[in-house]
């Protein structure tokens, strides 16, 4: 559970979690301290860090009362291993974020 203003994430943290949000909204930050995008209920964060091994890329900030589902990397990877077409859209969606390669992703789990 996070209130208002907690950070959950920080820029450049090792990634060991993702976030996928049960309750509430958080807001994406860069490198500057902008506002790059709002998160709100169902949406996930912090999946990059887990495919790629690379620390966080963004700071995510709880912009109002939050819960959320936490996967660990080993969990993440059992779901990803077990699950094809999870992995396939989280390769999607991850391609569309941030405009990382399948390829990376694909040699980080070997």
């Amino acid at each position: 559970m996070f209130q208002t203003g907690d950070l959950v994430i920080r820029k450049g943290e090792i990634g060991r979690e993702m976030y996928l949000i049960s309750r509430g909204e958080v807001e994406v930050i860069d490198g500057t301290g902008n506002v790059v995008a709002t998160l709100g209920e169902g949406n996930f964060f912090g999946e990059i860090s887990l495919l790629t091994s690379a620390p966080r890329n963004a700071t995510v900030r709880a912009k109002s009362y939050c819960d959320f589902f936490v996967l660990d990397k080993s969990e993440f990877t059992r779901v990803l291993r077990d699950r094809p077409q999870f992995l396939k859209s989280m390769m999607e969606i991850a391609q569309a974020r941030y405009n990382v390669s399948v390829e990376e992703m694909l040699a980080e789990e070997d």
